[in-house]
């Protein structure tokens, strides 16, 4: 890492640790105003964004041939000092996540909250991709295959991004962790890609679950961390208060996994904070209770929890130190 950013997060760890913010009551119960108890179908969701129209500065778009929905700024992503990506429902069976794109969708609607202020006043911008395996959400949520968890292709969309070594080898069609017939085989990563040279994010969340972890870079490797490893480590440490959740690198705390979105965003596209948000899981048999929290209040508890995470993650992360 060369001087200047050295000095550079040096600096945004110290603003952090001396402006970290508690959440008021009054702002968190403007962010739980609407009740989030049950889940939404694809369709639901769609409608959802489309409908999403109460913030001047976001908007409904679509990318990769006008079939996955965004839901953010759509002028000049660089008019923002600080980018964030947050990507959900890659995999089908893990339906809670795409509720918490939903949830972050609904705060940033309400007048004065975190969300709505972080745009307005301080230069974040947020782009949100709720449902980015739409017709696997289909399969596992409304026609009984709870356990789907690839593409409409049987690929895994979480393992068919670029590898850091080309002699790692796809695992055959048919598992359930099938890469694809080469990176980008899929247009919903292609998708991905473009939403990540476009608005070339300093931060990424791509949100999964099946454990209670924040998983940082790398995935394929437990032989080597980005050069910013430690500053995403204290970043979260001192957003996740409150949780129970772990933090560490992906291939230590779950298993090496290759062809990842958060690997593929820190090697090639020069995201600086990854973090793979994998936000409940439990060790039963049903696939729906082992991915996702049931409905009514579990699931708004769960989704409560990690939007304070994210909100709090936004309050120490001052935008006017980051220029990229």
């Amino acid at each position: 890492m060369d001087k200047c950013k050295c000095l550079f997060f040096s600096f945004i760890f110290l603003l952090a640790v001396c402006c970290y913010l508690v959440l008021t009551q009054e702002q968190l119960d403007k962010i739980k105003a609407a009740k989030f108890d049950t889940y939404h179908t694809a369709e639901e969701v769609d409608e959802f964004v489309v409908n999403s129209n109460d913030n001047p500065f976001y908007t409904h778009y679509v990318v990769g041939g006008e079939k996955m929905s965004v839901y953010g700024p759509v002028d000049d992503a660089h008019m923002f000092s600080v980018r964030i990506l947050m990507v959900c429902g890659q995999h089908g069976r893990e339906l809670v996540p795409t509720e918490l794109c939903l949830k972050v969708i609904q705060a940033l609607q309400m007048e004065d909250s975190i969300f709505w202020n972080a745009t307005k006043y301080h230069g974040i911008g947020m782009w949100i991709v709720p449902l980015v395996n739409a017709w696997s959400r289909v399969q596992a949520f409304e026609r009984g295959d709870e356990c789907q968890r690839h593409n409409a292709n049987g690929v895994d969309l979480n393992r068919n991004f670029p590898l850091e070594y080309s002699s790692l080898e796809s695992k055959a069609p048919g598992d359930e962790e099938y890469a694809g017939s080469m990176p980008f085989s899929e247009w919903e990563s292609r998708a991905i890609d473009e939403c990540l040279k476009w608005i070339e994010p300093q931060v990424l969340f791509n949100v999964h679950s099946g454990s209670q972890d924040i998983l940082l870079p790398f995935d394929y490797t437990e032989e080597r961390r980005p050069d910013d490893y430690n500053v995403m480590v204290r970043l979260a440490n001192l957003a996740r208060k409150g949780t129970s959740c772990k933090v560490g690198q992906g291939s230590l705390l779950l298993y090496p996994a290759y062809g990842t979105l958060g690997d593929h965003a820190v090697l090639h596209r020069h995201v600086q904070l990854a973090y793979t948000l994998e936000i409940y899981g439990r060790q039963v048999e049903s696939c729906f209770a082992a991915f996702n929290p049931s409905p009514g209040i579990q699931l708004q508890l769960v989704l409560e929890e990690w939007v304070k995470f994210l909100a709090n993650f936004i309050d120490i992360l001052p935008s006017q130190l980051i220029k990229n």
